[in-house]
């Protein structure tokens, strides 16, 4: 859009705020829906790898964590974490969300 005239300048300068708002508002929303599922103790994330969840509580999983100390292991050893994919796909088969 040229912002040769002063309408184009006005149109430009309100979509922008219009864009700016409209991010805020999505801001307050996520925050306001995480601050909900907290208070009635729900899930908002993801259980890590690695972890189990347990009420509140994310203990270790055993296996899990014996893959993870394989991949940092073989990362410290210099390997490309696409070598590190590749060696755990081979050895594990699929991971725990298909991938």
């Amino acid at each position: 859009m040229a912002t040769a005239t002063a309408v184009s300048r006005i149109l430009l300068t309100m979509l922008a705020d219009f864009a700016e708002m409209e991010t805020r508002l999505i801001g307050k929303r996520t925050a306001a829906a995480m601050q909900h599922k907290n208070a009635r103790h729900r899930d908002y994330a993801r259980t890590p790898y690695g972890f189990d969840r347990k009420g509140d509580g994310l203990p270790p999983t055993p296996a899990e964590q014996v893959v993870m100390h394989q991949a940092h292991d073989s990362q410290r050893a210099g390997k490309s974490v696409h070598w590190i994919a590749g060696a755990l796909t081979r050895q594990q088969g699929s991971t725990t969300r298909g991938g």
